[in-house]
């Protein structure tokens, strides 16, 4: 519900999932952005261990692969980006 209000409310928003090798596939980004269609901006940010995570031992997902999501993810929704990954 969160979702399409949203999308239909006209107010400005993004949609932004930070990305960790434990946690994300292609598959799941997939899944996303059928949830999320429609959505004007979606961003890909890299993940970052500052120590104060809840679980430890996590890892960033690299760029390569956060490009290959992206351009999957371009295929669903218009604006895809990436942030933190130069």
């Amino acid at each position: 519900e969160s979702i399409e209000f949203l999308i239909s409310s006209g107010i400005d928003y993004e949609f932004r999932t930070t990305l960790v090798k434990e946690l994300h596939t292609l598959d799941d980004m997939k899944e996303i952005a059928l949830m999320i269609k429609g959505a004007k901006r979606y961003y890909l940010q890299q993940f970052i261990d500052n120590g104060a995570c809840i679980v430890g031992g996590l890892h960033k997902v690299e760029k390569e692969e956060a490009i290959l999501f992206r351009d999957e993810l371009k295929k669903t929704i218009p604006c895809v980006e990436l942030r933190g990954y130069e």
